[in-house]
Protein backbone atom coordinates (compact mmCIF):
# COMPACT_ATOMS: atom_id res chain seq x y z
CA UNK A 1 0.00 0.00 0.00
CA UNK A 2 2.44 2.20 0.93
CA UNK A 3 4.53 1.86 -2.31
CA UNK A 4 1.71 2.47 -4.33
CA UNK A 5 1.01 5.80 -2.34
CA UNK A 6 5.14 6.72 -3.10
CA UNK A 7 4.35 5.83 -7.10
CA UNK A 8 1.10 7.99 -6.90
CA UNK A 9 3.05 10.82 -5.75
CA UNK A 10 5.92 10.44 -7.68
CA UNK A 11 3.17 10.38 -10.81
CA UNK A 12 1.88 13.23 -9.36
CA UNK A 13 4.72 15.42 -9.02
CA UNK A 14 5.99 14.54 -12.63
CA UNK A 15 2.71 15.81 -13.52
CA UNK A 16 2.77 19.23 -11.70
CA UNK A 17 6.44 19.57 -13.13
CA UNK A 18 5.46 18.85 -16.72
CA UNK A 19 2.49 21.33 -16.41
CA UNK A 20 4.70 23.82 -14.50
CA UNK A 21 4.14 25.92 -17.62
CA UNK A 22 1.92 25.97 -20.77
CA UNK A 23 5.04 26.02 -22.93
CA UNK A 24 6.82 22.88 -21.57
CA UNK A 25 3.57 21.03 -21.53
CA UNK A 26 3.78 22.00 -25.63
CA UNK A 27 7.16 20.84 -26.28
CA UNK A 28 6.73 17.44 -23.93
CA UNK A 29 3.43 17.05 -25.81
CA UNK A 30 4.50 17.85 -29.63
CA UNK A 31 7.50 15.70 -29.49
CA UNK A 32 5.80 12.97 -28.06
CA UNK A 33 2.98 13.37 -30.66
CA UNK A 34 5.68 13.71 -33.01
CA UNK A 35 7.69 10.85 -32.37
CA UNK A 36 4.57 8.74 -32.59
CA UNK A 37 3.59 9.89 -35.71
CA UNK A 38 6.56 10.09 -37.48
CA UNK A 39 7.47 6.06 -36.76
CA UNK A 40 3.69 5.18 -38.63
CA UNK A 41 5.23 7.03 -41.24
CA UNK A 42 8.29 4.87 -41.74
CA UNK A 43 5.92 2.09 -42.10
CA UNK A 44 3.80 3.47 -44.91
CA UNK A 45 4.50 1.54 -47.72
CA UNK A 46 6.29 2.87 -50.62
CA UNK A 47 3.65 2.41 -52.95
CA UNK A 48 1.37 4.12 -50.13
CA UNK A 49 3.26 7.76 -50.77
CA UNK A 50 3.37 8.04 -54.84
CA UNK A 51 0.60 10.56 -55.02
CA UNK A 52 -2.38 9.26 -57.54
CA UNK A 53 -5.80 10.63 -58.67
CA UNK A 54 -7.86 7.57 -57.17
CA UNK A 55 -9.49 9.98 -55.04
CA UNK A 56 -10.79 13.22 -55.36
CA UNK A 57 -8.22 15.35 -53.60
CA UNK A 58 -5.43 13.70 -55.62
CA UNK A 59 -7.04 14.32 -58.63
CA UNK A 60 -7.82 18.09 -57.97
CA UNK A 61 -4.25 18.27 -56.57
CA UNK A 62 -2.47 16.89 -59.72
CA UNK A 63 -4.81 18.76 -61.99
CA UNK A 64 -4.19 21.73 -60.73
CA UNK A 65 -0.04 21.27 -60.76
CA UNK A 66 0.11 19.93 -64.32
CA UNK A 67 -2.58 22.67 -66.25
CA UNK A 68 -3.22 24.68 -63.59
CA UNK A 69 -6.87 23.95 -63.34
CA UNK A 70 -9.15 23.32 -60.09
CA UNK A 71 -10.34 20.10 -62.13
CA UNK A 72 -11.41 16.97 -62.96
CA UNK A 73 -11.93 14.97 -59.62
CA UNK A 74 -12.47 11.68 -60.86
CA UNK A 75 -10.89 9.15 -62.92
CA UNK A 76 -12.13 10.28 -65.88
CA UNK A 77 -12.04 13.91 -67.20
CA UNK A 78 -15.46 16.30 -65.73
CA UNK A 79 -14.10 19.45 -66.00
CA UNK A 80 -13.96 22.24 -63.33
CA UNK A 81 -15.31 21.59 -59.70
CA UNK A 82 -16.29 23.01 -56.64
CA UNK A 83 -16.36 19.20 -55.27
CA UNK A 84 -13.66 20.43 -52.08
CA UNK A 85 -12.79 23.36 -50.46
CA UNK A 86 -9.68 25.12 -52.18
CA UNK A 87 -7.13 25.36 -49.63
CA UNK A 88 -5.86 21.90 -49.21
CA UNK A 89 -5.90 20.79 -52.76
CA UNK A 90 -3.65 23.97 -53.11
CA UNK A 91 -1.20 23.14 -50.81
CA UNK A 92 -0.62 19.71 -52.05
CA UNK A 93 -0.40 21.36 -55.71
CA UNK A 94 2.68 22.90 -54.60
CA UNK A 95 4.24 19.99 -52.86
CA UNK A 96 3.75 18.57 -56.13
CA UNK A 97 5.31 20.86 -58.02
CA UNK A 98 8.40 21.28 -55.92
CA UNK A 99 8.84 17.34 -56.00
CA UNK A 100 6.96 16.05 -58.67
CA UNK A 101 4.46 13.09 -58.44
CA UNK A 102 7.05 10.92 -56.36
CA UNK A 103 7.82 9.23 -53.39
CA UNK A 104 9.59 12.23 -51.70
CA UNK A 105 6.64 14.27 -52.48
CA UNK A 106 4.00 11.87 -50.75
CA UNK A 107 6.39 12.06 -47.86
CA UNK A 108 6.24 15.80 -47.36
CA UNK A 109 2.71 15.78 -47.77
CA UNK A 110 2.66 13.19 -44.87
CA UNK A 111 5.24 14.72 -42.75
CA UNK A 112 3.26 18.34 -42.70
CA UNK A 113 -0.31 16.02 -41.71
CA UNK A 114 2.29 14.72 -39.08
CA UNK A 115 3.35 18.41 -37.91
CA UNK A 116 -0.41 19.49 -37.79
CA UNK A 117 -1.68 17.26 -35.56
CA UNK A 118 1.23 16.75 -33.24
CA UNK A 119 0.71 21.02 -33.14
CA UNK A 120 -3.00 20.17 -32.27
CA UNK A 121 -2.30 18.19 -29.49
CA UNK A 122 0.27 20.40 -27.96
CA UNK A 123 -1.84 23.06 -27.75
CA UNK A 124 -4.75 21.79 -26.10
CA UNK A 125 -3.20 23.03 -22.62
CA UNK A 126 -2.66 26.26 -24.02
CA UNK A 127 -6.49 25.80 -25.36
CA UNK A 128 -7.76 24.52 -22.32
CA UNK A 129 -6.00 27.91 -20.38
CA UNK A 130 -7.81 30.01 -22.68
CA UNK A 131 -11.22 28.17 -22.46
CA UNK A 132 -11.05 28.65 -18.34
CA UNK A 133 -10.41 25.41 -17.85
CA UNK A 134 -7.19 24.00 -15.80
CA UNK A 135 -3.67 23.48 -17.26
CA UNK A 136 -3.88 19.78 -15.76
CA UNK A 137 -7.05 19.34 -18.27
CA UNK A 138 -5.47 20.19 -21.19
CA UNK A 139 -2.35 18.60 -20.68
CA UNK A 140 -4.34 15.22 -20.31
CA UNK A 141 -6.06 15.79 -22.90
CA UNK A 142 -3.00 16.59 -25.31
CA UNK A 143 -1.60 13.41 -23.96
CA UNK A 144 -4.52 10.98 -24.71
CA UNK A 145 -4.45 12.68 -28.15
CA UNK A 146 -0.93 12.03 -28.64
CA UNK A 147 -1.53 8.86 -27.55
CA UNK A 148 -4.37 7.93 -29.74
CA UNK A 149 -2.31 7.54 -32.99
CA UNK A 150 -4.69 7.21 -36.14
CA UNK A 151 -4.17 3.99 -38.05
CA UNK A 152 -4.26 6.05 -41.30
CA UNK A 153 -3.10 9.85 -42.22
CA UNK A 154 -5.94 11.87 -42.90
CA UNK A 155 -5.11 14.35 -45.50
CA UNK A 156 -8.45 16.74 -45.72
CA UNK A 157 -6.96 18.77 -43.13
CA UNK A 158 -8.84 17.97 -40.38
CA UNK A 159 -5.76 18.58 -37.46
CA UNK A 160 -5.01 22.33 -39.36
CA UNK A 161 -9.26 22.82 -39.32
CA UNK A 162 -8.80 21.70 -35.32
CA UNK A 163 -5.86 23.97 -34.50
CA UNK A 164 -7.92 26.94 -36.45
CA UNK A 165 -11.01 26.03 -35.15
CA UNK A 166 -9.15 26.74 -31.32
CA UNK A 167 -7.72 30.11 -32.13
CA UNK A 168 -11.32 31.71 -33.89
CA UNK A 169 -12.97 30.35 -30.90
CA UNK A 170 -10.21 32.30 -28.35
CA UNK A 171 -10.20 35.22 -30.71
CA UNK A 172 -14.34 35.16 -29.91
CA UNK A 173 -13.83 34.77 -25.98
CA UNK A 174 -11.18 37.76 -25.95
CA UNK A 175 -13.74 39.89 -28.01
CA UNK A 176 -15.98 38.72 -25.67
CA UNK A 177 -13.65 39.82 -22.35
CA UNK A 178 -13.30 42.83 -23.78
CA UNK A 179 -15.26 46.59 -22.75
CA UNK A 180 -14.30 48.15 -26.30
CA UNK A 181 -14.13 46.10 -29.32
CA UNK A 182 -12.42 47.76 -32.00
CA UNK A 183 -13.43 47.94 -36.04
CA UNK A 184 -10.27 46.95 -37.36
CA UNK A 185 -10.21 43.83 -34.88
CA UNK A 186 -13.62 42.70 -36.18
CA UNK A 187 -12.84 43.27 -39.89
CA UNK A 188 -9.72 41.13 -39.54
CA UNK A 189 -11.65 38.49 -37.35
CA UNK A 190 -14.27 38.39 -39.81
CA UNK A 191 -11.20 37.69 -42.54
CA UNK A 192 -10.17 35.39 -40.83
CA UNK A 193 -13.18 33.11 -40.50
CA UNK A 194 -13.70 34.01 -44.40
CA UNK A 195 -10.51 32.55 -45.07
CA UNK A 196 -10.79 29.28 -42.77
CA UNK A 197 -14.08 28.32 -43.86
CA UNK A 198 -11.83 27.48 -47.25
CA UNK A 199 -10.10 24.99 -45.58
CA UNK A 200 -13.64 23.63 -44.25
CA UNK A 201 -16.67 24.99 -44.74
CA UNK A 202 -18.21 22.79 -41.95
CA UNK A 203 -16.86 25.50 -39.20
CA UNK A 204 -19.60 27.55 -40.49
CA UNK A 205 -22.81 26.10 -37.87
CA UNK A 206 -20.10 26.67 -35.08
CA UNK A 207 -18.92 30.42 -36.46
CA UNK A 208 -22.66 31.31 -36.82
CA UNK A 209 -23.58 30.15 -32.92
CA UNK A 210 -20.72 32.25 -32.11
CA UNK A 211 -22.39 35.36 -33.77
CA UNK A 212 -25.77 34.42 -32.26
CA UNK A 213 -24.32 34.44 -29.01
CA UNK A 214 -22.56 38.16 -29.55
CA UNK A 215 -25.82 39.21 -31.42
CA UNK A 216 -27.70 38.32 -28.14
CA UNK A 217 -25.03 39.00 -25.31
CA UNK A 218 -24.13 42.60 -27.09
CA UNK A 219 -27.28 44.66 -26.27
CA UNK A 220 -25.69 47.78 -27.41
CA UNK A 221 -25.80 48.85 -30.57
CA UNK A 222 -21.84 49.85 -31.11
CA UNK A 223 -21.64 46.05 -30.70
CA UNK A 224 -23.79 45.09 -32.85
CA UNK A 225 -22.43 47.23 -35.29
CA UNK A 226 -18.88 45.89 -34.51
CA UNK A 227 -20.33 42.60 -35.22
CA UNK A 228 -22.11 43.97 -38.85
CA UNK A 229 -18.22 44.23 -39.71
CA UNK A 230 -17.08 41.31 -38.62
CA UNK A 231 -19.94 39.99 -41.12
CA UNK A 232 -18.42 42.23 -43.67
CA UNK A 233 -14.94 40.90 -43.12
CA UNK A 234 -16.60 36.96 -43.61
CA UNK A 235 -18.01 38.52 -47.18
CA UNK A 236 -15.20 40.07 -48.28
CA UNK A 237 -13.04 36.85 -48.00
CA UNK A 238 -15.29 34.79 -49.57
CA UNK A 239 -15.79 36.69 -52.88
CA UNK A 240 -13.27 35.54 -54.86
CA UNK A 241 -13.81 31.70 -54.58
CA UNK A 242 -17.57 32.56 -54.99
CA UNK A 243 -17.22 34.73 -57.83
CA UNK A 244 -15.41 31.63 -59.86
CA UNK A 245 -17.67 29.57 -58.76
CA UNK A 246 -20.61 31.85 -60.24
CA UNK A 247 -18.78 32.54 -63.41
CA UNK A 248 -17.52 29.11 -63.59
CA UNK A 249 -21.07 27.46 -62.96
CA UNK A 250 -23.19 29.77 -63.38
CA UNK A 251 -24.53 29.00 -59.78
CA UNK A 252 -24.21 30.75 -56.20
CA UNK A 253 -23.31 27.97 -53.59
CA UNK A 254 -21.44 28.54 -50.25
CA UNK A 255 -17.61 26.98 -51.02
CA UNK A 256 -18.09 23.58 -52.20
CA UNK A 257 -20.90 21.86 -54.09
CA UNK A 258 -21.10 17.93 -53.98
CA UNK A 259 -24.68 17.28 -52.55
CA UNK A 260 -25.79 15.90 -54.99
CA UNK A 261 -23.38 13.58 -55.87
CA UNK A 262 -22.84 12.44 -52.15
CA UNK A 263 -26.76 11.94 -51.79
CA UNK A 264 -26.68 9.83 -54.79
CA UNK A 265 -23.68 7.57 -53.41
CA UNK A 266 -25.43 6.83 -49.94
CA UNK A 267 -29.40 6.91 -50.47
CA UNK A 268 -29.99 3.87 -52.86
CA UNK A 269 -30.53 0.60 -52.19
CA UNK A 270 -27.28 -1.38 -51.30
CA UNK A 271 -25.32 1.74 -49.96
CA UNK A 272 -23.35 0.28 -46.91
CA UNK A 273 -21.81 2.36 -43.73
CA UNK A 274 -18.75 2.84 -45.40
CA UNK A 275 -17.78 4.25 -48.98
CA UNK A 276 -15.33 0.96 -49.84
CA UNK A 277 -18.34 -0.99 -49.21
CA UNK A 278 -20.59 0.66 -51.21
CA UNK A 279 -18.22 0.98 -53.88
CA UNK A 280 -17.61 -2.82 -53.59
CA UNK A 281 -21.36 -3.35 -53.92
CA UNK A 282 -21.77 -1.15 -56.90
CA UNK A 283 -19.06 -3.43 -58.57
CA UNK A 284 -20.83 -6.76 -57.75
CA UNK A 285 -24.19 -5.17 -59.11
CA UNK A 286 -22.65 -3.17 -62.08
CA UNK A 287 -24.23 -0.19 -60.89
CA UNK A 288 -22.24 3.25 -61.94
CA UNK A 289 -23.60 5.74 -59.24
CA UNK A 290 -19.91 7.83 -59.39
CA UNK A 291 -17.96 9.21 -62.23
CA UNK A 292 -14.87 7.30 -61.17
CA UNK A 293 -17.04 4.18 -61.87
CA UNK A 294 -17.42 5.23 -65.54
CA UNK A 295 -13.41 4.83 -65.52
CA UNK A 296 -13.82 1.17 -64.09
CA UNK A 297 -16.35 0.19 -66.55
CA UNK A 298 -14.47 1.34 -69.35
CA UNK A 299 -11.60 -0.67 -68.58
CA UNK A 300 -13.06 -3.60 -67.93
Amino acid sequence: MLRKCQLLSALSTGVTWLIRSPWCSFVVLFLLSFVLRLNRLNHVPDRGLIPTAERELGAISISLMKTGRFADPYLVPTGYTAHLPPVIPFIDSLIYRWFGLTETAGYVRLLLIVVASSLLCAMLPWFSVRFGLSLRAGFFGGLAAALAVESEFYGHGEHLTGIVLGLLLVAFILRWAKDRVSRRGSLFLGLAIGAAFHLQPALLPVMLGCMVFEFWWGRSQQKRAFLTVLTLGIVLASIPWAWRNYTTFHAIFFIRSNFGLELRMGNHEGAAATMDETIAQMRRQGVIRHPSSLSERKLC
